[in-house]
């Protein structure tokens, strides 16, 4: 009977050395993993400043329109979005309207590419409406930042949220 209950405790430790050690070795391979999560971070503050920053509505020539569109755009899409952005400066306007991202979900990362969407917010400052806006947004990495290089936002949802 001794045998029997010294064999139990043996069987027991060796078991519980053997999770241990499986254990450390999922610590392990998951260590060798890469981080996406600062990744991801850089993938959602260039979705942010995109929509936030107004900065180019400022702009002097269409040049420094480019420079400041370039920080978060890339390819075709940053031109387009040159063009289109200089014509609206051009032309008279009582713009009186801020865009806010309210959320925002990576729906895709492999550390080269990533599809990302948000809900957007446009807010008339003078009369207090909102029109809620659901972008879609794939990106590609340069280096350790990221370009929006693709953009389609549907807007039209009438929101309370303030």
């Amino acid at each position: 009977m001794m045998y029997i209950k010294t064999f139990i405790i043996m069987l027991i430790l060796l078991l519980g050395m053997n999770m241990r050690i499986t254990v450390q070795g999922i610590e392990e391979s998951q260590a060798e993993k890469p981080d996406y999560s600062r990744v991801g971070s850089k993938i959602e503050n260039t979705v942010r400043g995109s929509i936030e920053d107004q900065s180019w509505m400022t702009s002097v020539s269409k040049q420094e329109v480019h420079s400041l569109l370039k920080r978060y755009f890339a390819g075709n899409l940053l031109e387009d979005l040159t063009e289109k952005c200089w014509d609206f400066i051009k032309e008279p306007t009582d713009w009186y309207s801020e865009a806010k991202v309210i959320d925002m979900k990576v729906l895709y990362n492999d550390g080269k590419r990533a599809v990302v969407e948000a809900l957007i917010r446009i807010e008339d400052v003078d009369t207090g409406h909102n029109e809620i806006g659901k972008g879609l947004f794939t990106m590609n990495s340069a280096g350790d930042q990221w370009r929006i290089n693709y953009m389609a936002i549907q807007w039209g949802m009438q929101s309370e949220i303030r």
